[in-house]
């Protein structure tokens, strides 16, 4: 199972959509290294870039919705927070090679990332486009 960005995930906000669309393609990337198991170094260089990455986007998003008061941020941080939670395990058990976790990776992960996108970040787009409906989904 890929993770591939395509258009019907967007949700209408450059800014974000750009950082959604890098953080799968990168996710896809890991899926690929991990299943190929040929290099421990370029999994370990997509970990750190995710690591970081999956936070400063959580932190980018929060920031938005808390400048455009975003009543249902707090469910949202909460679903951050289980994310980033549950992708730290998962690293630990893959580097473990723990048997199961290449396939929780392609599954829980690629599945959590197309939810959350198409679920929660949508329903704030829309939300945006009602506060700010002459500048859509570009409020800062």
């Amino acid at each position: 199972m890929g993770i591939f960005w395509t258009n019907a995930l967007a949700i209408g906000h450059p800014e974000i959509d750009a950082q959604h669309e890098q953080l799968f393609r990168h996710v896809g990337e890991l899926v690929e290294e991990v299943g190929r198991r040929i290099d421990g170094a370029e999994a370990a260089r997509l970990f750190a870039f995710l690591d970081d990455y999956v936070v400063g986007h959580f932190q980018a998003e929060e920031g938005l919705m808390l400048r455009s008061c975003y009543p249902d941020l707090p469910s949202h941080h909460v679903e951050h927070a289980w994310f980033v939670r549950a992708y730290r395990d998962l690293r630990e058990r893959l580097e473990a090679r723990e048997p199961g976790a290449e396939d929780r990776l392609r599954t829980w992960m690629v599945d959590w990332l197309k939810g959350h996108v198409v679920g929660s970040d949508k329903a704030f787009a829309l939300f945006l486009e009602t506060v700010e409906p002459r500048r859509g989904r570009t409020a800062r």
